[in-house]
């Protein structure tokens, strides 16, 4: 039989910096396939730059306070994360290669300058996380980073969905490295339980799944684009995507189709956002 299998393997190492490893399959016929070097960077810290799209002097109504105490929370022991947090002005006059991720919260809009930044960072190995609301210029996110699939965006990004009963979240891509175990077996850590009031309608840049005749007859895509990965959905009639991955170049991209706040959701009121925001971030 021919098939693929993700399996995530614990790789202890002592100490920041390079770790070497390798790893071994049972020898069979084909023994030239069963076993792969590999090699860790192992850093002290993941260098964090939140941009903030919806800044306020009351940390309740600030889009990204309680996003940065989740990556940052104060106390004696560290999370691993250094945040930084600039407003959307400052974004273009950044030196992005400083971070090793972005987070977009609520940001209108992303001016040229600082798109092709972003692109840099990304396809040299960094994260774009990217939270939407209610300052997201759809238009212009379409133009500068969807730009018809070429761009970092992995979806086009329409209405704002205002469903008439609260909806939740489940995860749809049970194997995910980052969040498999959170939504594995019957919610354990209550994910579900979450209500989600709005979010933006999106359609990714290509069926994820598309039927065989179709897939021999279609062009194949440009070699910036990557077929992007729902990981999570919402319970509405359409089973919107809640979260969607892709990667540029060597980096990721992720979208969450909603805040980051507690402005169209209760996320952040519940145990799941730490765990969930940490492990998309380090992923």
């Amino acid at each position: 039989a021919h098939g693929a299998l993700a399996v995530t393997l614990l790789a202890p190492c002592e100490g920041v910096g390079f770790h070497h490893g390798e790893v071994r399959l049972d020898d069979d016929a084909l023994a030239a396939d069963n076993r792969r070097r590999f090699v860790l960077d192992v850093r002290e810290r993941i260098r964090v730059l939140i941009v903030n799209g919806e800044p306020s002097a009351d940390e309740y109504e600030d889009e990204v306070s309680l996003l940065r105490t989740a990556l940052r929370p104060e106390g004696e022991v560290f999370s691993g994360h250094e945040v930084t947090v600039i407003d959307e002005a400052a974004l273009e006059s950044a030196n992005l290669s400083a971070f090793h991720a972005v987070v977009l919260a609520n940001v209108y809009r992303i001016s040229e300058p600082a798109v092709e930044s972003l692109e840099r960072l990304a396809r040299a190995g960094g994260g774009v996380m990217i939270f939407l609301g209610d300052q997201v210029d759809a238009t212009a996110y379409k133009d500068t980073l969807f730009r018809g699939g070429e761009g970092l965006l992995p979806a086009s990004l329409g209405e704002v969905a205002h469903p008439a009963e609260p909806v939740r979240i489940v995860i749809a891509d049970r194997l995910h490295p980052a969040l498999g175990a959170i939504g594995a077996g019957e919610d354990p850590l209550g994910l579900g339980q979450i209500p989600f009031f709005e979010f933006v309608s999106t359609q990714p840049m290509e069926p994820e799944n598309p039927p065989a005749d179709q897939a021999k007859e279609s062009a194949p895509p440009p070699a910036t684009m990557d077929r992007p990965r729902v990981v999570a959905r919402f319970t509405d009639p359409d089973q919107s995507p809640a979260i969607i991955e892709r990667t540029f170049g060597a980096g990721r991209v992720m979208l969450i189709t909603t805040t980051a706040d507690k402005e169209w959701n209760l996320w952040a009121d519940h145990p799941t956002y730490l765990p969930v925001i940490t492990e998309l971030l380090r992923y």
